[in-house]
């Protein structure tokens, strides 16, 4: 496999990814969220409180865009960004309880995904084909 052949592929993994999550979020009723909003309320699911440095590191994103997501996140009731207590140049973004209400229909587009996903793959092949994604994400 080509270089070229690797990156096409990866890229159609991730166009895959998000056009199943979009289609995930929309049945269950949640159209107004993108893919990349899942991503930080999953993140944040993980980790409530977040500053926001540490929460565009855990997403991919610059900060610029996790601003941006967070903002219309916050709009929706879902999250609240509040200026840490201890360091008031730092912004945290907690869960509401609007937020954490998501929680079950999140887990379930997760679980489907990766059901999915790994279809046809035995336990070391998954641990295999992580092993070497996470690799191949360290040498970008």
């Amino acid at each position: 496999m080509s270089t070229e052949q690797l990156l096409h592929l990866l890229q159609r993994i991730g166009d895959r990814v998000q056009a199943v999550t979009a289609e995930g979020l929309h049945d269950r009723g949640m159209e107004a969220l993108a893919p990349s909003h899942a991503e930080v309320l999953t993140r944040l699911l993980q980790a409530d409180g977040l500053a926001m440095a540490e929460l565009a590191d855990r997403i991919g994103r610059d900060k610029s865009t996790a601003t941006a997501l967070v903002k219309k996140l916050s709009t929706l009731g879902l999250v609240v960004p509040r200026k840490d207590s201890r360091d008031a140049r730092v912004t945290r973004v907690w869960l509401t309880d609007a937020g954490r209400g998501l929680r079950p229909s999140l887990d379930a587009l997760q679980h489907q995904l990766l059901t999915r996903a790994y279809r046809g793959l035995s336990w070391p092949e998954r641990a295999e084909l992580m092993r070497l994604l996470e690799r191949v994400q360290a040498n970008l």
